[in-house]
C-alpha cells in the first residue's frame, strides 16, 4: 500500500482550487482569506508528513492516520466546491453593483460564516491527528524498515512455480517453443525479447521453463536469472548480474565489487560478456528507465546474444529493440483442464459430481483464464467438500476471500503490484472501473469524460484535457492493466474493460480507500461517507437512513423506484457526475437542476421527451448525454452552460418502413455560438434555419458535429 497515492490525487485538486480562489477571487474572499492560507499551509504540512510515511514504507499505524486525513481531504473538497460557488455568486461589478451587492452580502454573510467555522474545524481536526501521532511517538523508521522487508519478501512469489513439473503446466508447449526459438535461433546481433502479460498469466513460469532449456543451456556461453523488482537500484542490479556468472562458472568474485561505483560495476559486465554469446533473463521488468540502465553494461559483438524481459508494460524493452511477445490468457478449454487437475486430481477423469460441475465452470470463468487464479482457487477448492452449497459461497463471495482467505492472499499481493506501481494521477482513473458491473465494456470517451469531470486530469500545454486523458487510458493497456474490449474499423480503440480478476482487486482497493461503494439489492453495512455509488436494481429501503451529501458520482444500473429517486435529487449538494442511462424515466427531474456542482451528466437511452429549464443552473456542466432519448429541442437555458464541452442529443429510427434507417437530431434555440468551449455537437437539426448554420463559425473549439436535414443550399 502506498499511503500518499490516493490522497495526492484528492491534494492536487484541492490545492488547485485553493490557489484558484486565493488568486482569481482574492478581492472577493473578505474574512475567508485568512482562513483559507492558514488551511492551506496546515494541508503542506500533512502532505509532507503523508509523503514521508510512504518513503518509510506500510504499517497499520499509518494507515488509519492516512485514512483520517484522507476523509479531511474530501471534506476540503466540498468545502471548497461550496465556497467557489458562494464567492462568484457574490461577486458585483462596479459602484452600482456594489450598492446591489449589499443586501445581497447581509442575506448570505451566515453562509460565509458557516464556511469560516468549517475552514477552522477542519485545521482543528488536522492538529488533532498530528498531536496524537507525537503523542503516540510513532517511530517511522522502525515501522517502516519492516514493512520494506516484508514488501522484498514478496517478491520472491515466482519461486514455487518455477519449479513445476511440465505435467502439472497447462497451455505451456507452444508458447515453450516459439519463445526457444527467438532465443537459439535468428540474426546475430543481440536481441531483446520482451515477454509482455498482464499479472498473473504466467511470464515467470514460461520463462525459466525457457531458460532452464537444455537447448537454450547448450547455445549460450555464459547464462544469467536476474530477478527485478520495482524500486530497484541498478548498483544492487549489477552485482547480482556478476555474482550470478560467476556462480555458474564457479569462479571467485572480488570482494572489490562491494565498493565499486555504477559506472565501474557496468565496465566489470562488458569486459566480461565481451566476445561471448550470453543469454540474461531479467524478470518482472516494471519501468523503461530500469531497461535503459541496464543495456549500456552489455555488449553487441555479433555473436547472438540473447536478453529475455518478463514484464507487465509493453514498451519496457523500448521501440528499436527485439521482439515483442504477448502472452495471453488460457483459452476456455485450457482453463477448465488446469481447474480440473488442481481441484478433482483425486477423482478419476469424468466423474465430476453433476451438483458442482457447472458451478466450477462459472468460477473458472471468474478466473478469466489467468493461471495464478485458476491454481489458486482450484487447490483451496480441492480441500472443501464436494457440494453445491460450499462452492457456491466460494463462487458469491469471492471478493471477501480474497482480502481474508490466506490461501488466496498471494493473487491479490501479485494482482495488486501493478496498482501500486501507478503513477498517483493514475490511481483514481484505475479505481474508476469499480463503478462499473464486472466484464462491463466502458466506451473510452464516456470513460475520459468521466475523469476530466472528476478533476483527475492534469492539463497540459499544448493538449486538451481529452488528449491528456486519452494517453492516461493508454498508459493504463500499456500495463496490462485495462483491455481493449472493441475497435473501430479504422483501428481506434470504441471500449474497454478490465479482466475479472483485476475487477475484484479494483473492489477490494475501492473499499480500502474509501474510493467507492455498490449497492446490490441489499443494503450494505457502512462506516464511512460514501463518495462514489454503483446502483444495481436496488428495493426502495436498501437507500432509508443513508446520507448522500458527500456523493461526488452516481451510477444507476438498471431500476429504481420514483421515492428513491426524489430522496438523492433532494440530498445531493457535491454531485459531480450523474448517469441515469437506461433508467426508466419518463420526465426529466426537475431537482437535477439543484445539482449546482454536476459537471456530468447523462440520461442516454431513458424515456424522457423534454429537458427542463432547471437545467440552465448547471453553470459547470461539461457533459450533457441525452442521446437514445425523444428530446427534438433543447430549451433557451442551454445558452447559460458556457462550460459545455460534450453535447450528444439524438436517436435512431429503425422502423420498418423506408426510411429503414434515419437519424433524429434536435433544434437549438439561437444563440448556440456563445458556447465556445464545444468540442463534439450531435445532431443539429437545421430545419430551414440557415442562422443557425452561420453561429457554428463561432464554435472553435469544435471537433466534431453531426448534421442533419440539410439543404442544399446550406451546404457550403
Amino acid at each position: 500500500m502506498a499511503v500518499t497515492g490516493l490522497e495526492c490525487v484528492s491534494f492536487r485538486y484541492v490545492f488547485d482550487q485553493m490557489d484558484s480562489l486565493l488568486r482569481e477571487e482574492a478581492h472577493l474572499l473578505g474574512q475567508l482569506r485568512p482562513s483559507l492560507q492558514d488551511l492551506r499551509g496546515e494541508l503542506d504540512s500533512m502532505r509532507s508528513f503523508l509523503r514521508d510515511v510512504d518513503a518509510a514504507g506500510e504499517s497499520h499505524v499509518m494507515r488509519t492516520v492516512a485514512d483520517q486525513v484522507k476523509e479531511l481531504i474530501y471534506d476540503t473538497e466540498d468545502l471548497l466546491d461550496n465556497s467557489h460557488h458562494h464567492v462568484r455568486h457574490t461577486h458585483r461589478h462596479g459602484f452600482v453593483g456594489l450598492l446591489q451587492s449589499i443586501p445581497y452580502h447581509l442575506k448570505h454573510f451566515p453562509a460565509q460564516h458557516r464556511i469560516a467555522i468549517k475552514i477552522q474545524d477542519i485545521k482543528t481536526q488536522l492538529q488533532s491527528i498530528m498531536m496524537r501521532r507525537q503523542r503516540y511517538a510513532i517511530n517511522l523508521t522502525e515501522e517502516g524498515s519492516s514493512s520494506r522487508g516484508g514488501k522484498g519478501r514478496l517478491h520472491n512469489r515466482h519461486v514455487a512455480p518455477c519449479f513445476l513439473k511440465d505435467s502439472e503446466l497447462v497451455g505451456i508447449d507452444r508458447p515453450r517453443e516459439e519463445l526457444v526459438n527467438l532465443l537459439v535461433n535468428g540474426e546475430q546481433k543481440l536481441t531483446v525479447i520482451s515477454l509482455v502479460g498482464m499479472g498473473g498469466v504466467g511470464k515467470t513460469t514460461l520463462a525459466r521453463k525457457v531458460y532452464d532449456d537444455e537447448r537454450v543451456k547448450g547455445c549460450f556461453h555464459c547464462h544469467a536469472w536476474i530477478p527485478v523488482t520495482p524500486k530497484f537500484e541498478i548498483e544492487e542490479l549489477f552485482k547480482s548480474i556478476i555474482s550470478r556468472f560467476h556462480e555458474n562458472k564457479s569462479e571467485p568474485i572480488s570482494r572489490r565489487i562491494d565498493t565499486m561505483e555504477r559506472d565501474q560495476l557496468a565496465e566489470m559486465i562488458f569486459e566480461y560478456l565481451k566476445d561471448k554469446r550470453y543469454v540474461i533473463v531479467f524478470d518482472d521488468v516494471w519501468h523503461i528507465n530500469a531497461w535503459n540502465e541496464i543495456k549500456h553494461a552489455l555488449p553487441d559483438d555479433n555473436c547472438g546474444s540473447r536478453v529475455l524481459v518478463t514484464t507487465r508494460i509493453r514498451d519496457t524493452s523500448g521501440k528499436s529493440y527485439g521482439h515483442v511477445y504477448c502472452l495471453d490468457p488460457l483459452t476456455q478449454s485450457e482453463a477448465w483442464l488446469l481447474f480440473c487437475k488442481k481441484t478433482f486430481h483425486s477423482i478419476p477423469e469424468g466423474n465430476i459430481p453433476l451438483g458442482i460441475e457447472g458451478i466450477s465452470k462459472d468460477i473458472v470463468e471468474l478466473c478469466g483464464g489467468l493461471p495464478l487464479a485458476i491454481e489458486a482457487i482450484g487447490g483451496l477448492l480441492s480441500n472443501k467438500e464436494k457440494t453445491s452449497i460450499e462452492w457456491k459461497k466460494m463462487q458469491d463471495n469471492l471478493n471477501t476471500e480474497l482480502s481474508r482467505n490466506e490461501n488466496l492472499g498471494h493473487i491479490k499481493i501479485i494482482l495488486s503490484l501493478s496498482y501500486n506501481d501507478l503513477p498517483e494521477v493514475l490511481k483514481y482513473c484505475f479505481l474508476y472501473f469499480s463503478l462499473f458491473p464486472r466484464n462491463y465494456p466502458v466506451t473510452c470517451i464516456t470513460l475520459i469524460r468521466l475523469w476530466i469531470a472528476e478533476g483527475f486530469i492534469e492539463s497540459e500545454s499544448g493538449k486538451t484535457m481529452e488528449e491528456v486523458a486519452e494517453g492516461y487510458l493508454h498508459n493504463l493497456i500499456d500495463r496490462s492493466m485495462v483491455q481493449v474490449a472493441e475497435s473501430y474499423d479504422y483501428g481506434r480503440m470504441r471500449s474497454c474493460r478490465v479482466h475479472d480478476m483485476i475487477h475484484e482487486i479494483i473492489l477490494l482497493k475501492s473499499e480500502e480507500e474509501n474510493f467507492s461503494k455498490s449497492l446490490i439489492k441489499q443494503k450494505p453495512g457502512m462506516c464511512k461517507t460514501i463518495r462514489r455509488l454503483s446502483i444495481y436494481n436496488t428495493q426502495a429501503d436498501v437507500l432509508q437512513d443513508m446520507s448522500f451529501s458527500h456523493l461526488r458520482a452516481v451510477f444507476l444500473f438498471g431500476s429504481m423506484s420514483k421515492t428513491c429517486m426524489h430522496k438523492f435529487f433532494s440530498s445531493f449538494k457535491s454531485l459531480r457526475v450523474l448517469s441515469l442511462a437506461g433508467a426508466p424515466i419518463k420526465t426529466f427531474p426537475v431537482e437535477i437542476g439543484n445539482l449546482l456542482q454536476l459537471r456530468y451528466l447523462s440520461m442516454r437511452n431513458t424515456k424522457i421527451r423534454k429537458l427542463s429549464k432547471s437545467l440552465g443552473r448547471l453553470k459547470y456542466l461539461e457533459t450533457l448525454d441525452v442521446k437514445g432519448t425523444y428530446v427534438s429541442a433543447l430549451p433557451l437555458k442551454i445558452l447559460n452552460l458556457r462550460h459545455l464541452r460534450h453535447l450528444l442529443a439524438y436517436h435512431y429510427n429503425t422502423g420498418r418502413d423506408p426510411p429503414f434507417y434515419y437519424t433524429y437530431g434536435v433544434k437549438l434555440p439561437k444563440g448556440i455560438g456563445i458556447l465556445k468551449n464545444l468540442q463534439k455537437l450531435s445532431y443539429l437539426e437545421v430545419n430551414n434555419d440557415s442562422a443557425i448554420l452561420k453561429e457554428l463559425g463561432n464554435l472553435v473549439q469544435l471537433k466534431r458535429l453531426g448534421i442533419v436535414k440539410l439543404r442544399e443550399k446550406d451546404g457550403q
